[in-house]
């Protein structure tokens, strides 16, 4: 299929090398797993969104703004953050282990569920890009 068809699902799905990158999808699974903790939970999803590499970290600046002001309208569209960690959880954290493709498919939701909570604070609007 040529790039100029594809949906912006199917551009992060056929990504080679995942939004949230191979080598940093367990740091970020390991946030999931913290349930009672918002500010670690924060500090830890922050230092890996600090590794992530230039381009990607932009592309998730942007997009997690973006689906921040879609939940901000789920009494219309019903894609509260919730739903939409578990629409892109599969597609932008993706594991390297083709045999993992539903493992801790709930802790990718929940780290997405908390980047799109908490983007204002996370990618605050004077920040780039």
């Amino acid at each position: 299929m040529p790039w100029t068809e594809l949906t912006g699902a199917d551009y992060f799905r056929l990504l080679p090398n995942p939004l949230f990158t191979f080598a940093l999808h367990d740091e970020f699974v390991a946030v999931g797993e913290i349930r009672d903790d918002e500010a670690r939970a924060l500090d830890r999803l922050r230092a890996a969104l600090e590794r992530l590499p230039a381009a990607h970290r932009d592309t998730v600046t942007l997009l997690f703004r973006h689906l921040h002001r879609v939940a901000q309208r789920s009494s219309v569209n019903k894609m509260t953050p919730a739903n939409l960690g578990v629409v892109f959880g599969p597609t932008l954290l993706r594991s390297s282990d083709p045999t993992a493709e539903f493992k801790g498919l709930d802790l990718r939701a929940r780290v997405l569920e908390l980047l799109i909570q908490r983007a204002p604070v996370l990618f605050p609007p004077d920040s780039a890009p």
